[in-house]
């Protein structure tokens, strides 16, 4: 007999002892406690700009696709209770819809917008950058000589979705964007080609010209921020790469604490204990590490195929892998059919508080 169908029995049998006995006591080591696994299908639509790109980005920018799937995908594994496949999407009558073998539980669609090659102006005063202007050149400010500068920068944006695909319902989304400076050499730069004319080296024009100007074709914004800089600070091709792995990286290790809040966060209940005042206290299989904590309120629901709501909970107590909650409010048809909860009825945290204390937004 395999372990899942030896616990499936061992439970069953638990649950009809309960039944029999009216009085519920069910020890479990608190190692084999688990949630629900859930299956997740992970869908990723690619919206940049590609033909915009840099040539290095540009040749490179399947893979970087590819790498946000991977670490994605790695993400939502390391949640310790998903499965994840893949999904297709695709757009009509104004809204995305998915595609892919078998059921899922969940959508986690990423819809990456921007994986680009940008300037952000810098004004620089004085001596903490190397002058490259003569005096008279450069802005006047209460008398201080001062520089604009334009920094190479990546930016990245994307939008994550939780989606029930059973109601078509989003549960929740959130959008992840930042720009940081790509590493340049100080000593490496284009002095504005209308402001100073033949003021710059020709190796260095011939080197990094083109991909400035493509740039400022098309991106306005782009254009308007080089046009008024007196420096344009280039970086180097591998240093761009570079940046745009690590800034997408970091922006999806930034999604792990929220989306693990708002998915969804199934157990059972283990064991009823009556307390002083004729009450009973649910033992539950999920603990603080599961993102339980005292004050937060869980559904109950008859065991499948059921699919009946029983009441809900309210946690006391947590420890590591367990917790302990008390009947809050017993779902009024179940309360006329003269039930209460059950062994193994299905504890469902829709989602939990961030760390901070503060719910995540739906």
């Amino acid at each position: 007999m395999s372990n899942l169908k030896r616990d499936f029995a061992w439970r069953f049998a638990a649950g009809l002892l309960a039944g029999l006995c009216g009085e519920v006591s069910i020890s479990r080591e608190p190692a084999l406690a688990q949630p629900r696994p859930h299956t997740i299908g992970l869908a990723l639509t690619d919206g940049v700009a590609v033909a915009a790109l840099p040539p290095h980005l540009r040749t490179r920018h399947g893979l970087t696709v590819e790498a946000l799937r991977t670490r994605m995908r790695q993400l939502l594994l390391g949640l310790e209770r998903s499965q994840v496949v893949g999904r297709e999407a695709s757009f009509s009558a104004n809204r995305f819809h998915y595609h892919g073998r078998g059921d899922v539980d969940f959508v986690v669609h990423v819809v990456l917008t921007h994986a680009d090659k940008v300037f952000r102006n810098q004004v620089i005063y004085g001596n903490q950058l190397p002058r490259a202007l003569p005096l008279g050149y450069g802005g006047q400010e209460a008398g201080l000589d001062y520089e604009v500068v334009s920094l190479p920068a990546i930016r990245t944006r994307f939008e994550i979705r939780l989606i029930d695909p059973h109601r078509e319902k989003v549960i929740w989304s959130a959008q992840r964007d930042t720009t940081a400076t790509v590493a340049f050499d100080p000593q490496t730069f284009i002095l504005n080609t209308r402001k100073y004319p033949g003021m710059t080296p020709p190796r260095l024009l011939q080197e990094n010209l083109a991909d400035l100007m493509r740039l400022r074709q098309a991106n306005r914004s782009a254009d308007r921020l080089l046009d008024v800089a007196d420096r344009w600070f280039v970086s180097k091709p591998a240093a761009d790469v570079k940046a745009v792995q690590e800034v997408l990286e970091n922006l999806v290790q930034s999604l792990a604490m929220e989306l693990d809040c708002n998915l969804p966060l199934e157990g059972i209940i283990t064991r009823l204990i009556a307390d002083g005042e004729g009450e009973s206290r649910a033992e539950l299989d999920l603990g603080s590490r599961h993102g339980l904590a005292p004050a937060l309120r869980l559904e109950v629901w008859r065991p499948l195929p059921a699919a009946q709501k029983v009441g809900e909970l309210e946690v006391v107590s947590v420890d590591s892998t367990t917790a302990t909650a008390r009947l809050r409010k017993l779902d009024r048809k179940i309360r006329k059919q003269g039930e209460s909860l059950q062994v193994l009825d299905r504890v469902i945290s829709p989602k939990r508080p961030t760390p901070t204390g503060r719910r995540t937004n739906p």
